[in-house]
């Protein structure tokens, strides 16, 4: 089972020690409201979960220092985001963001709504940040059945569409996952994602579908830290 640890600060010093008071007494009050919220305990006689806790993660008093993405590659950089943490790395990285509504009930119409988003601003800019949520809820929830169908569902609507109306020969496309929340654990692990990158002038390997087993067979192998991808992608784009 999950879990919920007390926030304790890392720096010895009033104010942080504070912070995390206030974190804690934060996280304990959305619990007793959340306990008695009628909608909770219309869930709990049903047989279904309660939303508990209100869960405030990474809490920090400083700003990371990201580099200009734009800046240190020389190229235009765009961000087609929903979540706050996807959204958040954007704006610090200096990403130009594009609005996108919450993900909704039908990942269909989010992936055919990105794809859209990608089109109308491609003359716009040099490289295209897309972040789908999808598969993630899944995973934790344990459910392999409906992760493997949103996964296709990413795979039509979204890659197919794209791929429709692109030429390979003229773009580098990217595809991986920022984490690995295998539904065995329910949780985020530290597991290696696959990778993939086609287009340009890059050269099969072999390789015929995309997925953890396959990409074992890939030329890329496993990068030893995930900050030598960018770099790695931008040489390609000047091939």
């Amino acid at each position: 089972d999950m879990v919920l640890r007390e926030c304790r600060s890392i720096e010895k010093s009033k104010n942080a020690e504070v912070s995390a008071d206030l974190v804690n007494e934060f996280t304990e009050k959305s619990h007793y409201v959340l306990k008695n919220h009628e909608i909770n305990k219309s869930r709990v006689a049903e047989g279904r979960l309660e939303a508990n806790v209100i869960l405030s993660r990474d809490a920090s008093h400083l700003r990371p220092k990201f580099f200009d993405i734009g800046e240190k590659y020389k190229v235009s950089f765009v961000s087609l985001t929903d979540m706050p943490v996807e959204r958040g790395i954007s704006n610090l990285a200096g990403m130009h963001m594009v609005p996108l509504p919450p993900p909704s009930s039908d990942l269909r119409i989010d992936c055919k709504l990105r794809v859209a988003k990608l089109f109308e601003l491609l003359s716009f800019y040099d490289c295209f940040y897309v972040h789908i949520k999808g598969p993630d809820e899944p995973g934790h929830d344990g459910n392999f059945q409906l992760k493997t169908k949103l996964v296709s569902v990413i795979d039509k609507w979204f890659f197919e569409e794209l791929l429709q109306k692109i030429d390979l020969k003229d773009s580098v496309i990217c595809v991986t996952a920022d984490h690995s929340t295998p539904c065995i654990a329910k949780a985020h692990t530290d597991d290696p994602v696959p990778l993939l990158v086609s287009g340009g002038k890059i050269q099969k390997d072999g390789t015929s579908s995309f997925s953890e087993k396959e990409c074992r067979k890939g030329s890329l192998g496993i990068f030893d830290s995930g900050v030598k991808l960018m770099p790695f992608l931008m040489e390609l784009l000047k091939q």
